[in-house]
């Protein structure tokens, strides 16, 4: 990891995300158009760029951030380490997912569950519920380090949706 661990991102690069889809195109333009996907030769129906990525990374690490606040109270370090790595591999597939389907918006459909992008979209959604559960599950388990407030919040988002620019 080239990046620290962070809450704003969680240590997760446009690179590894990137990884989880070699067969896609990334560019360094700000808004790359349609056209061939080189790797692979099929036609992807957009290109993604770079910056959009990192965006990506910003926006899934903020909503896993906001799902494990409680994460704060825990000061034991190997917990917060395994916090950090949980949050880490959630950034990652939660921000793949959005490559996946940005890039292949056809196929990002509601009734598509068989689609990679789905399949990493899964990873996020059951990972974040598995972590923010072991977290609470910790503190519960060591009542003085959860000694405070015990407001939750809760969030539930839907997945990702790229416009497929098919006319009906």
């Amino acid at each position: 990891m080239a990046e620290t661990t962070t809450p704003e991102t969680w240590g997760v690069s446009t690179d590894e995300v990137t990884a989880l889809a070699p067969h896609i195109t990334i560019t360094t333009s700000p808004a790359p158009a349609p056209g061939e996907d080189k790797p692979w030769g099929g036609t992807a129906q957009a290109q993604v760029s770079a910056a959009q990525v990192t965006s990506w990374i910003q926006d899934v690490a903020a909503r896993v951030s906001m799902r494990i606040h409680r994460r704060s109270k825990i000061t034991d370090a190997p917990m917060t380490a395994t916090i950090a790595a949980a949050a880490h591999d959630l950034v990652l597939n939660g921000a793949g997912s959005y490559l996946v389907a940005a890039a292949f918006p056809a196929k990002a459909g509601t009734n598509d569950n068989t689609s990679y992008s789905a399949e990493l979209w899964r990873r996020f959604t059951e990972g974040l519920d598995e972590l923010e559960k072991a977290i609470d599950e910790w503190l519960a388990d060591n009542p003085g380090a959860g000694a405070g407030s015990t407001s939750t919040i809760v969030g539930s988002f839907p997945e990702p949706r790229f416009a497929d620019d098919i006319a009906w």
